[in-house]
């Protein structure tokens, strides 16, 4: 009886070319796929923490603007030099839109006329709208209606 020789696929001595090259183009692909997904949480953390600080200076205004108004009521002196923000047009004698000076990132008052069920404006309410940009964009934006007194 002869005995033959069976081949064991395991028997190589070392690797080719094309497999060294192809399980470096495979790592690659892994590499840069992992990459790119740690760059994209850096820039998701980072936007994240840019609209939590704004949100947070948004709420600490909007506290301080409740704070003048729940006693007597808010009134543009008020605005203006207690609470530190300016006229974006100073020329107007009654604005509606204010921005704190030297602020960063920018903080914006709106004023607006609240307005019952049926339509016709409240006097004794006036809704108040606080933004927070950061460059051109807003990042917080918070609205709250508030007592309102004529100076």
């Amino acid at each position: 009886m002869t005995s033959k020789k069976i081949k064991s696929p395991f028997n190589e001595k070392g690797a080719t070319l094309v497999e060294v090259i192809a399980s470096f183009v495979i790592l690659v692909i892994l590499l840069v796929s992992f990459f790119t997904l740690f760059i994209q949480t850096k820039q998701t953390t980072k936007s994240s923490a840019q609209i939590v600080d704004a949100t947070y200076l948004a709420q600490t205004e909007m506290e301080e603007i409740y704070k003048f108004s729940k006693d007597n009521g808010l009134t543009i002196s008020i605005i203006e030099n207690d609470l530190g923000f300016k006229p974006e047009d100073p020329t107007i004698t009654n604005p509606r839109s204010y921005t704190k000076p030297s602020s960063n990132p920018l903080i914006n008052l709106r004023i607006a006329d609240n307005k019952n069920v049926d339509g016709s404006v409240n006097n004794d309410l006036m809704n108040v709208i606080v933004e927070v940009k950061v460059g051109s964009v807003t990042k917080a934006k918070m609205e709250t209606v508030v007592k309102w007194k004529v100076d």
